[in-house]
């Protein structure tokens, strides 16, 4: 059991994927006129606020630990990580929508002490990432978007602290996040190697650099709202582009194989792109930036989850082999992503192109499940 807590990815993972297929389900529920009960934002939330966040702190669960030295997870944070990111989807489907966005906000809360507590009294001798700055900035920009999304829900003014808030806490996060640790996954990924440590003096420039960008993202969503909804977009853009090509190397030679590390690659390009898109086109916006969440983070997502399990489970050999389930889910991502960015291009088939990239998308995680959840439950017999 201890196990549980020097490795939460093995629970919350698979309550991730839990998570995800309630967050679609009622796509093709509407589609199907089983339910007249719109299901757009209970979707959003589900799947920004409550899927995202199980796979990132299974993630930063995993991982803080074993590079600063710390401490595991505590039973009561795993506890808490669990209950909470389960609980979200569930009063979003009740339409209690402020008491969601409480819920997201204690998860986070748990989650940035965990962090920043764990970094802090750090016991191993190498040295933290510069990039990882920006972990504690994005959880606090989770924070403050849920701040705002309550204050507009309990007093229902001003409608601008909504659509920001909603903007930081359900995009803001997760863009920090990637920014924060692509640096550092983007070398194992390709080399099986981490990145060589920087000096202290060009790790004090690259901490600012990052700490940079990241405000740069934040300032967007403010731009956004309060500007020009194009500038926003464009400002984003730059700010993720820069920290995924020149931070992370992402163009190099890779000496690894694996599909899952091809899926990596398109993720990372798919993210920023969907950005520049959406600034190119702004009233468009949403279905282009569908292109960032689904064939961006979601991709991003089934291929860490790839590498972390065959890893951490001892299939390192597995990892470096091309599998068919790995190559038919990152088909049928891009295909749903491809689905719903399209689905306003034909206003009388719009439900059913919904319906059919949620479809895709549910098929995704159920083959993903079946091809990680019994790697997770057991590992290999040596």
């Amino acid at each position: 059991m201890q196990q549980l807590r020097r490795e939460p990815f093995r629970v919350l993972f698979p309550l991730a994927l839990i998570i995800g297929g309630a967050g679609m389900l009622p796509w093709l529920l509407f589609g199907r006129g089983l339910t007249r009960v719109w299901p757009g934002p209970f979707h959003s939330v589900t799947m920004t606020q409550a899927f995202l966040v199980a796979v990132a702190a299974g993630f930063l669960g995993t991982m803080v630990p074993r590079r600063s030295g710390g401490e595991p997870l505590s039973w009561l944070e795993l506890a808490l990580l669990c209950v909470g990111s389960a609980a979200i989807p569930w009063l979003a489907w009740e339409n209690r929508l402020l008491q969601a966005q409480l819920v997201y906000a204690g998860v986070l809360l748990v989650l940035a002490q965990f962090v920043v507590r764990r970094l802090l009294a750090r016991r191993s001798p190498r040295p933290i990432p510069p990039s990882f700055v920006l972990i504690p900035l994005g959880l606090l920009c989770g924070l403050g978007g849920a701040a705002l999304v309550i204050r507009f829900l309990h007093w229902r003014n001003p409608l601008w602290a909504f659509d920001l808030g909603r903007g930081l806490a359900q995009q803001g996060l997760m863009l920090c996040l990637v920014m924060a640790l692509v640096p550092m996954l983007t070398p194992v990924f390709l080399t099986g190697e981490p990145p060589p440590d920087a000096p202290p003096r060009k790790r004090l420039w690259l901490k600012a650099a990052y700490l940079l960008l990241g405000l740069a993202v934040i300032a967007s969503f403010f731009v956004e709202h309060r500007r020009s909804v194009q500038q926003g977009l464009y400002l984003r853009a730059l700010a993720v582009t820069l920290a995924i090509t020149v931070g992370s190397g992402i163009w190099a030679s890779a000496t690894r194989r694996g599909l899952h590390r091809v899926l990596y690659r398109v993720a990372l390009i798919a993210l920023p792109s969907s950005l520049f898109a959406a600034g190119m086109s702004p009233l468009r916006r949403i279905p282009l930036l569908h292109l960032g969440f689904v064939a961006g983070l979601s991709l991003l997502v089934f291929a860490v989850s790839v590498h972390v399990t065959l890893l951490h489970t001892g299939r390192d050999r597995e990892a470096e082999q091309n599998r068919w389930p790995v190559a038919l889910v990152g088909l049928i991502t891009v295909a749903a992503a491809i689905v719903r960015i399209y689905a306003e291009s034909f206003p009388r088939r719009y439900f059913e192109s919904l319906t059919l990239a949620s479809g895709l998308w549910l098929a995704g995680l159920l083959l993903w499940a079946a091809y990680l959840v019994p790697k997770l439950i057991r590992n290999p017999a040596k």
